[in-house]
């Protein structure tokens, strides 16, 4: 028929960012699959002639592309808690503003909707207030709890993070001997601009090894670095496992296929050349 995709999608529950991928490839061709619905009699012919169901369908298919970027956004093997905490504020932010703005007629931050609403001159506020419902209760208030804790030992932690643009006055007052050290570090230029070219493990990493002064510094921001705040690690295990380990190679010991898989050091291959005998002796 023309259409840029030849194909529906199916939805994995294992993978849940594939909920985005089907909506929208729905939505996108929701006039063929209206047209072949025609041609079969079915009776599920008249949501695709429903405009307030098909504004539905474009609502969500927005809203998970914002969930798949915020996820996406937080997977990574050098992300940490400082970084999550960061993405997760910003994006009870936005969703208040999308809630504000709503309210006020505008769904720019909804594209798709928002063309249909403009393409079909579809007036939305009949069923506004079940858009404004979803996105007001979809943070229960459990995790409102969750966030403010959230926020808060953000704040408290934000000078690991910018040890440099943080005053020492913002330190937990229980930790004293850290403000102290932190004023110290902050007065050194060498780590300034060390700071500015390293990774922010690397740095503390650093700090640790030469400036035994600021042991207790150190570890805390160690402690605050350290924890795994996703199971991005483990997956990336796991689907190491499943393309190395398949059932054509069901008896191999794969311990050592995995780590070569997952580590981030490269090879030596002069000394791999070195130690390899080109011409064997006759």
């Amino acid at each position: 028929m023309g259409a840029e995709h030849c194909g529906l999608l199916y939805h994995s529950n294992v993978r849940w960012l594939s909920r985005e991928r089907v909506l929208k490839r729905v939505a996108n061709l929701r006039s063929e699959v209206g047209a072949f619905l025609k041609e079969q009699k079915h009776e599920l012919l008249k949501r695709f002639s429903d405009n307030e169901w098909i504004a539905k369908l474009l609502f969500l298919a927005d809203f998970f592309n914002h969930l798949n970027q915020l996820n996406t956004s937080m997977q990574g093997s050098n992300k940490m808690f400082l970084d999550l905490s960061k993405d997760i504020v910003a994006f009870k932010a936005k969703m208040e503003l999308w809630v504000h703005r709503m309210e006020h007629g505008k769904i720019a931050a909804f594209p798709t909707l928002n063309a249909f609403a403009e393409d079909e001159e579809f007036n939305f506020h009949n069923i506004r207030p079940i858009f404004l419902e979803h996105l007001s209760s979809f943070f229960p208030s459990w995790i409102d709890i969750s966030l403010r804790t959230t926020i808060a030992e953000y704040r408290t932690f934000n000078w690991v993070r910018c040890p440099f643009e943080v005053s020492a006055l913002q330190v937990h007052p229980e930790t004293d001997c850290i403000a102290e050290q932190l004023v110290e570090l902050q007065s050194r230029q060498l780590w300034r601009n060390k700071f500015k070219n390293v990774s922010l493990t690397q740095f503390w990493a650093e700090v640790q090894t030469r400036e035994p002064n600021l042991s207790d510094l150190c570890w805390q921001a160690t402690k605050t670095l350290l924890p795994f705040p996703t199971t991005y690690l483990c997956e990336a295990g796991f689907s190491a496992l499943t393309m190395i380990k398949t059932k054509y190679r069901n008896q191999l010991q794969p311990e050592d296929d995995i780590r070569c898989a997952l580590t981030n050091i490269g090879p030596d291959f002069d000394k791999l050349v070195v130690q390899v005998q080109g011409q064997g002796s006759h």
